[in-house]
Formats: C-alpha cells, structure tokens, sequence
C-alpha cells in the first residue's frame, strides 16, 4: 500500500514538471519574439528621429524669415499710423474748428469729442516741436474750447442749483424736509454736470479754474438762500409782532396801574419794554441819554439763517462728493461757505456785543437771544457732521459762537443778580408804597427766563461759572429782592408807608411765585421756600401793617363809662373827649396817608379793609352811642363827633385808592 502511494505520488510530480517545462518553453518564446519586435522599434525610431532632425534644419530658416517679415510688417503698421496721427494733429485744427467755434450744449458728447483730438494733438506738439505754428494754432482753439467749457460748465452749475423758494425753506428747516430735488428734471442736470465734471477734472491737467467757477458759482447761490430765507424769516415775524404792552408796573401819583403779564415772544417790543423798565424809575424819570438806544436784534431770523446754513452746507458736501473729485472737496467747500460763515460771524459779534453790554439797562436782550441759543445748542453737533471736510476754523465756528454766547450769557445772569443785590440802579421809592419796580422787573425776568430753564441749567454746566442750576439761581434772585425789600422800605419816613410797602412787595413776590410754574422749579431743590418761609413772611408783616390799626382800636376804651344811665360825670366828660379826640386824630391822620397809597392786588386790598373795618366799626360804633346818650358831655358836638358810623365805613372804604 504504501509503495502504491509513492508511485501515484511520483506520477503526479512528474506531470506537473511537464507542465511547467511547457510554460517555461512558452515564455521563453515570448521573450525572443519581444526581443525581435525591440529591435525593429528602435530602427524605426532612430529613422524617424533622423528624418526629424533634417526636417527641422530645413524649417528653422524659414521661420526666422517669416519672423522678420512678420516684424517688419508691424513695424510698417506702426510707421503709417504714426504718419497718418502726424497728418491727422496737423489737420486737427481744421476738421475740429467749426466744431469748436459752436455752443458745447448743442452736442455735449461731440464737443468733447473734439476737445479730446485737440488735447491730444496740443501734448504731441508740444513734445516734438513745441515752437512750431502748429502748437500755437491748437493752443488757441484749446483754450477756446477751454472757455466755452467753462461758461457752459458754469450754466450747468446755476441750474443745478438754483435759489429756492424762501417758504419752502422756511418749511424744510422747520419740517426736516429734504432739500435735494429728486424731479427728473433736476436728476437729468444733475447726471449732465457729474458727467462734465468728470470729463473736465480727468482731461485737464489743471483744474483750479473750474474748480473756482464750481466754488464762487455755487457760493453765489448758497448765500443769496440763506440771505432769501433769513428775509422770509424776518418778514413773518414782523406780520406777526403783537402790539407793544407794558409788561412792568407804571405808576403815577393819582392813578393806580395794573400789574400786567405776557410771555415772552421773539419780536423786539417785549426786549423794549424790559429795557425800559430797567432803567425808567418809580416816578417815570426818562432813560440815561448816555446809553443808546436798543436795536433790533432780528434773533428769530438769525436763528433761520444759522439752522439754513447747516441744511444747505450739508446739501453741498453731498453735491460735491458726486461732483468732485476727492481731495478737491474740502477746499471747495470752504470757498462756498466762507462768505457766509464771515457774515454769520459779524451777526454773532454784534449779537454777542448785545449780551456783553447787557447792564441795568439792558438786561431785556438776554430773554430775546434765548432762542437763538437754544437753536445752536440744537444744531452744533449737525454743523460739526456737515462741514466735516471743510478747515478747522469753519468747521468749529458754530461750536465757537455757542461757546462765547454760552460764556457772555452766564455773566449777564451773574450780573443781574449782582444788580438786585446790589440794588441798581437807585430807583426812588413809589410815593404810593406799591409794588417797587426792582421787585416787578426781577419777577418779571425770572418768569420770562422760565421758559428757558433748562438752557440755563446748560448754560451753567457747561461754563462751570456758577454752582447749581436755575432753581438756585432763582432762589438767589429771590432772597435779593426780599433784602432789597426790607432795606427799601426803611427809607420811608413813616411807619404807616414802610409797612404798606413792605407787605405789598412780599406779597407780590408770593403771589407771583405760586401763580407761576417758578415755585415747582423752586420746589424741585428746596421744599416749601414758597408755601413755607415766603408765606409766613408775608403774614408777618400783613401783621405789622394792621397792627397801626390796631393801635387805634386800642385807644376806643368804655371801661370808664357807664352806660346805664344818661347822665354825664365829670370824669366821664374828660374821658369821652379824649376818646373822641384820640380817635379823630389817629383815624384821620391814618386814613388821610392811606388815602394816598396803593395796594395793586385786589384780593389783598379788600382783605385789608376787611380787616380795618372788623377792627374799627364796633368799637367806634359803641363809642359814638355812648357819645351819643351822654351827648351833654360837650357843648360842642361837631368837634368831638366828626365821623358816623357810616362816615368811618366809607372812609375806610375808601383806603388804598388814590383815584377817590
């Protein structure tokens, strides 16, 4: 069995070397036939690559000669249109003159056309022979040209900008309307001149003539708007200007005036009469003719052309950044707007002028340049955005104006609190004991200012010249006059006189005060200063001044006399004339000086002869009776009874009122 398995296993080894002895023939005849097919591949490679070497030597001069007749050809080409350019910059002037001679806004796109052929043959000339008639003959029809341009570019300019209506730019100051037209036709003239100025600014190589004609045209009208729309402005106001009242306490020696009150408006009459009543005294004396009159000051339209100038200054930056080219904007704006920015100046100096000479006599002038304060305060920071391209000086000029008028006006408010405290000027006192001037003007000016506190409160925080704001400076103010008050009132030779005055004035400050929104404003910083210690003042010396009255009540005294009987003792006879003659004195010389005096407010006025009459009536009523039922205490009843009853009513009736 096992010698089985060798022979089969022999059988098997033996068949498979034949096999691989066939695939070993196989390959082995592969090998030769590649061989073969090798060899005749390099053959064939090495002929070709002969063939191609002499192909190549064959060609390569044949190249070369194309080259040259190709470069020669280009040079050619270059050399006749070099002679056809020559002869066509000599003839530039001939086939372009008619062209030239014509109105550019005929044909735009052609007169520019031409302007281009003869700027080009100009710069020719002037590199190859720059003496040569030629040169001069096309410099001359440039600079025809150049003229022509300049007046249609200046047309071009007007009607793309031209004055507006004055209302429509009072409308679009006081609106936030847009003051660039959007109409077609303004778009059209519009595309013209960005289109014109593009062609000028990248063809010339100078453009400081065009860029002027742009600047003094579009100045022209930049000025001439706003100097329309600030005459707009003006005449508005003047249509609208009320007439003029007397805002202060007038006085005379037989009539009493009423205490008026208006608010404050931007026309001259309200600045006039403050004016006036600041240096006017008690009795009507006339102003100090050493001091000028006050001029007009016109606030609200300046106001107008300060807010146009920022509107169309900013229309302008716009204008020229399409217009213009980048690093030319700036100086072209300052050209446009520095006209009006010397003129605005002048306007602030004198403006300014007015708030630095505000004195005892003009302190009216500072209310009227409130709004034109708050209109810069409004607009600084847009006038510092629109003229952001333009020179320091013009750009920070509406900031500088501010700050100066910001500056001036915290003096003139620190001034007018010097005045009443230092009681300026020395007005005399009114005959009638009234209300002084000094109080009515000082109320007056705090009313007036209300309207303005908050600019006040910036006025002070952004000098940093006073502590506080406009509650305390009206506290100030306040306690001024009250001490001026007082020491006014000692200046009066009688008791009856001092007190009347003093109680009308405190009242009159009281009364003012709460009628107004000036006590909330005091009230904001300091608690009951009205309701509290100004209102307990006033009853104080409401006190004092019936206390006179008082002393006469007191004299009216019947313990001594009895009423029982008619009969008459000889102590009671003294008794009774003395009462009767203490009574006629006091009362008549009292009455008499009140008679004579005024107490403006009604409320106050018939509160006082209330109160008199509650004092006096009884009391002289039971003396008149007792009087009467021992009328055999006198021989001589008309010196003792000079008053009924109804005589001392009447006569107390009468008080407070000069006009009786």
């Amino acid at each position: 069995m096992t010698e089985f398995c060798a022979i089969s296993r022999r059988r098997d080894i033996e068949s498979q070397i034949a096999k691989d002895q066939e695939k070993i023939d196989a390959i082995r005849n592969c090998m030769l036939s590649s061989r073969e097919m090798t060899t005749q591949m390099s053959g064939i490679l090495e002929s070709f690559g002969s063939r191609l070497e002499k192909l190549e030597k064959a060609v390569i001069p044949v190249h070369r000669q194309t080259k040259d007749l190709q470069r020669l050809q280009e040079n050619l080409g270059k050399v006749m249109n070099s002679i056809e350019n020559v002869i066509g910059y000599h003839n530039v002037v001939k086939r372009n003159q008619a062209i030239i001679n014509t109105d550019p806004s005929e044909h735009v796109v052609r007169y520019t056309t031409a302007m281009t052929d003869l700027l080009e043959a100009e710069e020719f000339f002037k590199k190859s022979s720059p003496d040569s008639p030629e040169l001069r003959k096309v410099s001359s029809l440039v600079e025809t040209g150049r003229k022509k341009l300049l007046v249609y570019y200046e047309a071009l300019l007007k009607s793309s900008a031209t004055c507006e209506d004055p209302k429509f730019l009072l409308t679009a100051l006081s609106s936030g309307l847009s003051l660039i037209d959007n109409n077609e036709e303004s778009e059209k003239t519009m595309d013209e001149l960005k289109k014109m100025s593009e062609w000028i600014f990248e063809r010339f190589g100078s453009i400081s003539e065009f860029s002027d004609t742009y600047a003094r045209t579009r100045e022209q009208i930049f000025a001439q708007n706003i100097s329309a729309v600030k005459e707009a402005a003006q005449s508005s106001v003047s249509k609208e200007t009320p007439a003029k009242k007397n805002f202060t306490i007038r006085r005379a020696t037989k009539a009493r005036k009423s205490i008026g009150k208006s608010k404050f408006s931007r026309t001259l009459s309200m600045r006039s009469t403050l004016n006036k009543s600041f240096s006017v005294s008690e009795m009507g004396s006339s102003p100090n003719p050493k001091k000028s009159a006050p001029v007009d000051l016109n606030v609200y339209s300046t106001s107008i052309a300060f807010q146009a100038f920022v509107r169309l200054a900013d229309r302008e930056v716009k204008v020229a950044q399409e217009v213009l080219p980048e690093n030319t904007v700036g100086d072209v704006l300052d050209k446009i707007i520095s006209n009006s920015v010397f003129q605005l100046n002048l306007t602030a100096d004198k403006l300014l002028a007015e708030l630095n000479r505000c004195d005892n006599e003009e302190f009216g002038a500072f209310i009227e340049l409130c709004p034109l304060l708050q209109v810069l305060q409004k607009i600084q920071s847009q006038a510092t955005s629109a003229l952001q391209f333009a020179s320091d000086e013009n750009r920070r000029f509406i900031p500088q104006v501010l700050r100066n008028m910001e500056s001036a006006a915290a003096d003139v408010l620190q001034r007018y609190q010097e005045m009443v405290q230092q009681d300026k000027p020395k007005n005399n006192l009114p005959d009638d004991a009234t209300v002084h001037n000094l109080i009515s003007d000082a109320l007056y000016f705090l009313n007036s200012l209300e309207e303005y506190s908050e600019l006040v409160n910036q006025i002070f925080t952004h000098t940093g010249k006073r502590q506080g704001g406009f509650s305390d400076y009206m506290v100030g103010i306040i306690g001024a006059i009250a001490l001026a008050t007082q020491t006014k009132s000692f200046q009066y030779p009688d008791e009856t006189r001092k007190k009347l005055f003093f109680l009308n004035n405190q009242h009159y400050i009281c009364k003012k005060l709460t009628s107004s929104k000036l006590s909330k404003h005091i009230e904001s910083t300091h608690d009951d200063f009205v309701n509290n210690q100004l209102a307990v003042e006033e009853e104080k010396r409401r006190d004092e001044f019936l206390d006179l009255w008082v002393e006469i009540k007191r004299k009216i005294d019947l313990s001594e006399i009895k009423m029982s009987t008619s009969k008459v003792s000889g102590g009671e006879k003294q008794k009774l004339k003395e009462l009767f003659r203490d009574f006629n004195s006091k009362f008549t010389e009292l009455s008499s000086t009140c008679k004579t005096l005024t107490v403006p407010d009604e409320a106050l006025r018939n509160d006082l002869k209330d109160e008199i009459s509650r004092l006096l009536t009884s009391s002289y009523t039971e003396l008149w009776e007792a009087g009467q039922k021992k009328s055999d205490f006198t021989s001589k009843p008309t010196k003792y009874f000079v008053f009924t009853p109804a005589q001392v009513q009447e006569e107390i009736s009468a008080l407070f009122d000069p006009s009786n």
